[in-house]
């Protein structure tokens, strides 16, 4: 099973939740499709925001982008946070690297965005699954 929002809402216990109330513990903003979903199956959704997520205002070492063969991406977010960091002249070469991601919907988003090398997508976002596949990558 998925370990994301859709392999959550496959679960056999989450498909009628009328009158149940719903703590969703997340980050600022973040993102409405479980939430909605598990309204419209009847649940009472409240949201309980612990964090939030920000730029960085460091600053980038492009050298550290050339000498990496594939990008880990586990965040649509992340991703672009990351773009907006690499000097224009640096970008060029940035979508010329292998992205490993940790979900489908991480992959199409990371190929609407341009990126024209392989992409390739871990079975699941948890850590032996990211491993593994980094693994497969660089064999």
């Amino acid at each position: 099973r998925s370990m994301n929002s859709e392999g959550l809402l496959a679960c056999d216990e989450l498909q009628s939740l009328q009158g149940k109330r719903v703590l969703m513990i997340r980050g600022k903003g973040g993102r409405e499709f479980l939430g909605q979903t598990l309204g419209r199956r009847g649940a009472h959704v409240d949201y309980l925001e612990v964090y939030e997520r920000r730029k960085t205002t460091d600053k980038l070492d492009p050298a550290s982008l050339e000498k990496a063969d594939i990008v880990l991406v586990t965040s649509q977010e992340g991703l672009m946070n990351l773009v907006h960091l690499i000097p224009g002249r640096s970008r060029a070469a940035f979508y010329q690297k292998t992205v490993l991601v940790s979900s489908q919907r991480l992959a199409d988003f990371v190929c609407a965005c341009g990126f024209l090398q392989q992409v390739v997508i871990a079975a699941s976002p948890c850590a032996d699954a990211l491993i593994e596949a980094l693994q497969s990558v660089s064999n």
